[in-house]
């Protein structure tokens, strides 16, 4: 529950940063949509998850379920109207390093951030791959997550987790 509640916490001041409409609805379900479905959609606050290859649609609905009855139990007065769960998407090729070992991180973000339509869209990528970026003097350095300062989304990975509460750990953070 503490982490929890810190991702909760960091949930809410992100919305806020980004903000999410005062007028919008509570979230009362998730909503599978496709990437078509985006632009019809009103302004207001959205989690966004986007699982990636491997991660299967069922384990991205089964985070936003949980995401949502966090949501719904521990900050009654957020602003976040739904968390979307986007169809699966294929990581090409040209996501990948150039040993063809893992996926960059920075890539993923570039092609992700063409999902944030509106102020306050968050955008969570997941998969189980083995994902890097280049950090402290190495070029391919393996990672758990990435995000960019000022931007609305990340992707977190599987792979080097050791535990669901380590998960939630890389959520927060990034």
């Amino acid at each position: 529950h503490k982490y929890l509640t810190i991702i909760l916490f960091a949930l809410m001041v992100g919305c806020a940063t980004w903000s999410c409409s005062n007028n919008a609805k509570r979230i009362k379900n998730v909503k599978i949509v496709s990437h078509d479905e985006l632009d019809s959609i009103g302004p207001h606050c959205r989690i966004l998850i986007q699982p990636y290859d491997d991660f299967s649609h069922n384990k991205a609905l089964d985070v936003s379920k949980q995401l949502e009855r966090a949501l719904n139990e521990h900050m009654k007065g957020l602003t976040v109207t739904e968390v979307q769960v986007m169809p699966n998407k294929p990581l090409t090729e040209g996501l990948m390093n150039n040993a063809k070992t893992r996926y960059r991180a920075s890539k993923i973000l570039d092609q992700q951030q063409g999902l944030v339509k509106q102020p306050g869209d968050v955008v969570i990528g997941l998969t189980d791959k083995d994902i890097s970026t280049s950090v402290h003097g190495y070029e391919d350095w393996g990672i758990l997550g990435l995000s960019y300062l000022n931007k609305s989304n990340c992707v977190i990975s599987t792979f080097r987790v050791k535990d669901k509460s380590q998960f939630w750990k890389v959520v927060l953070h990034e």
